[in-house]
């Protein structure tokens, strides 16, 4: 069954990184450290660097890379909290999700998931929050957060 029923939280508008910083901070203040974050978005739309600044109010120390060759990266971050980061841009079929270990983690940590559009079936009944973002102009970035 696909599930339907969404809240559209906040469309945001980001001219720069800072503010691009300020919305992750906003939605990392709502975060029980259990949730499912599908982002989706064209290449160079900001996931990874929506991501990394999460990652930084999280607590996680070190670089966040998007896992695109490796598909999964963990990070700790502050009072044992575990972000779980996959990149499914590689991936052509479904049946590859499983292998990575996503439903292992889902549940455990903040599981942080670029190009989860590819597959939405995987998602669908699944409660989770989506992060879309939108090219606007070289600068500027729309950034939705649904909360499903």
């Amino acid at each position: 069954m696909i599930q339907s029923s969404y809240t559209i939280m906040k469309v945001y508008k980001s001219s720069s990184l800072e503010d691009t910083k300020n919305i992750a901070l906003s939605l990392s203040d709502i975060l029980n450290g259990d949730e499912l974050l599908c982002l989706n978005g064209d290449l160079a739309s900001g996931k990874t660097t929506f991501l990394q600044y999460l990652a930084l109010s999280l607590g996680v120390k070190g670089n966040i890379l998007s896992p695109t060759f490796v598909i999964r990266s963990d990070h700790k971050g502050q009072n044992d909290l575990w972000l779980y980061h996959f990149d499914l841009y590689r991936l052509d079929f479904q049946n590859e999700i499983e292998p990575t270990g996503f439903f292992d983690v889902l549940g455990k940590g903040i599981v942080a998931v670029e190009w989860a559009n590819k597959f939405p079936e995987v998602f669908s009944d699944t409660s989770r929050y989506d992060i879309n973002f939108r090219i606007l102009s070289d600068t500027e970035r729309s950034i939705e957060i649904c909360k499903y």
